[in-house]
């Protein structure tokens, strides 16, 4: 029986081995990890040069995606020069229009892990091409040589700070930031000093990068907290706006690490986002998402109330991954907040309780008040609340009328007959059917007597209302005469007529259409011409909307509710010659 050896070696160096290594590949995939150590073998015996074969890779109808992944999974376990890995690795990624850090820095990483002399290289190389690719290289070099050689590979780190390159030192500060210290706490002093000597000593265009260093030193080192402060805001005061994006990036990345009073510095300075900036308003959500995953509500209270208020520009819309975790999540922290800005007398804050409840696609979202700040409170403030409710969710109505209901409880007497009232008019009588049935099903629940008296009390009110609606209706003074009605709908169809001759004036960019048009009865007749000269035309017919309720005539008062059918826009041309029904 064929090995892989068997299979491998008379192809070698030839345009089928790479396709040959795919199939064998893929027959060998329930013994993957046996697979690539014996291609490994095959190479580190120098009886199949894998790099080599790699880097011959052309389009040959195979997936380069795919060689990239095979290359990627081999790469950790052979004995190759590093330039060489590197061009086999510049030829792959030419063939996926990728990115190198997509595909192989794992990869890279694994395989200069495997000896130092590897780093050091890779570091050279970095160092002496001008190619940006390879500058990131150098981050890498330098993370991966520390875990092997700690405190050379800082040294090298400090030591390129001073390089005249400055895309070399915005990498060796990136390398600072990232670097795992061991917590060697001398190491870490002599980072710190050497990062704030070039913050205090004017390096401005660094100052995102040695914000990132100082903070991640702090994370590893908590005894540099008085230190990182000053820092902190020192580099803060010259208010650069390019340092929000780092820093909603840096409290995004570092959760629940840093102390309130170091995180209140930073949260502070996004307080100047551009509304434009997505990217950094994409952090901003995350940091709310955090925020209420480790329960620290006090301080997404204050933060996002600033910044709504401080912006008024900015809708709340803009952060959908909060907004779904409160309203799924975290419901209690929604009622809180609700209530707060309800309380306030700012207009953006009820504006953004409303946006919060209609980005939802939810049919009912239930809000009820929180309790705990309504305590204490002079009299009317709960009034006050249910009124700002009213208003501002009347489209979401069981939100609405839950929130108000949860008032009920708290209310005074003279609070409470205005709140039922409130609730019944306009709440109860614009949604009675969606209403009725949210009472009802409250009723089956366990909720406070007080509240149960007034949900029964409302459902009496409207069942009374509408009955009076019913036997009102056959009262024949409420009913026009069919002469009042005929000069109603003249008086109409002339104020249509003129309105029509006025928009269809000489100035009326309508002029430059030929057109006619026929009204009568309960249909628009329309003949458009498809000619200049008016021999090509097509008929249209355009039923009118028949509307069937009652209206409100200014002498004739209310009309009664039986149905009363009439068009509007109806009006007559003088030149129609024909008629339709």
């Amino acid at each position: 029986m064929e090995t892989i050896k068997d299979k491998l070696l008379p192809v070698a160096g030839s345009d089928i081995f790479l396709e040959t290594f795919h199939q064998l590949y893929r027959e060998n995939l329930e013994k993957k990890d046996n697979f690539i150590q014996e291609i490994a073998s095959l190479h580190n015996n120098k009886l199949v040069d894998i790099v080599h074969e790699f880097n011959n890779y052309n389009d040959s109808g195979l997936n380069p995606i795919t060689f990239c992944q095979l290359f990627g999974e081999i790469l950790p376990f052979l004995q190759a020069d590093i330039q060489d890995v590197l061009n086999c690795i510049n030829h792959l990624i030419l063939k996926t229009n990728s990115e190198f850090f997509s595909l192989f820095s794992k990869s890279l990483e694994k395989f200069c892990a495997m000896d130092i002399a590897r780093c050091d290289k890779l570091l050279d190389i970095s160092l002496a091409s001008k190619v940006d690719d390879y500058f990131n290289l150098l981050v890498l070099a330098i993370i991966i040589g520390s875990r092997l050689q700690l405190n050379i590979y800082v040294e090298k780190a400090i030591e390129l700070l001073n390089n005249k390159n400055k895309v070399i030192i915005e990498k060796a500060l990136i390398s600072l930031s990232k670097i795992n210290y061991q917590s060697n706490k001398k190491l870490i002093n002599k980072v710190f000093n050497v990062v704030k000597t070039m913050a205090t000593n004017g390096h401005n265009e660094h100052y995102p990068s040695i914000l990132k260093s100082i903070l991640s030193l702090y994370i590893q080192k908590r005894d540099l907290e008085k230190q990182t402060i000053e820092l902190c805001l020192f580099i803060f005061k010259n208010e650069d706006e390019r340092l929000i994006q780092p820093t909603a990036e840096i409290l995004f990345e570092t959760k629940n690490d840093l102390p309130k009073s170091i995180y209140d510095i930073l949260l502070n300075v996004l307080f100047k986002v551009n509304p434009k900036d997505t990217l950094t308003l994409n952090y901003m959500d995350l940091i709310l998402c955090n925020l209420l995953e480790y329960n620290r509500e006090k301080d997404l209270y204050i933060f996002l109330e600033d910044l709504l208020i401080r912006n008024n520009n900015l809708s709340i819309k803009i952060f959908p991954l909060f907004i779904h975790k409160l309203l799924n999540n975290k419901t209690d922290i929604l009622n809180i907040l609700v209530t707060r800005w309800f309380l306030s007398s700012k207009i953006v804050l009820a504006k953004a309780v409303a946006e919060i409840i209609e980005d939802c696609n939810a049919e009912k979202i239930y809000l009820a008040s929180d309790k705990i700040q309504l305590q204490g409170l002079p009299e009317g403030i709960r009034l006050f609340v249910a009124k700002k409710a009213c208003g501002w969710l009347f489209k979401n109505k069981i939100s609405a009328v839950s929130f108000i209901v949860s008032l009920i409880d708290i209310a005074t007497d003279k609070e409470l007959e205005a709140i039922s009232s409130l609730l019944f008019n306009p709440l109860f009588i614009c949604y009675p059917q969606n209403i009725k049935e949210y009472f009802e099903e409250l009723l089956q629940q366990e909720i406070p007597e007080k509240t149960a008296m007034v949900i029964n009390q409302l459902l009496a009110q409207q069942e009374s209302f509408f009955k009076n609606l019913n036997d009102n209706a056959g009262i024949s003074e409420l009913k026009p005469s069919l002469s009042q009605r005929a000069q109603f709908e003249q008086y109409l169809s002339k104020l249509m007529n003129d309105a029509y001759k006025e928009k269809t004036g000489k100035n009326s960019i309508l002029q430059i259409f030929s057109h006619q048009t026929i009204l009568y009865g309960n249909s628009s007749i329309f003949y458009r011409y498809n000619n200049p000269e008016g021999t090509n035309k097509t008929r249209e017919i355009m039923k009118f909307q028949e509307f069937r309720h009652s209206i409100t005539y200014p002498i004739l008062g209310v009309l009664d509710p039986h149905t009363l059918n009439f068009n509007l826009g109806t009006y007559r041309t003088e030149d129609c010659d024909e008629i339709n029904n």
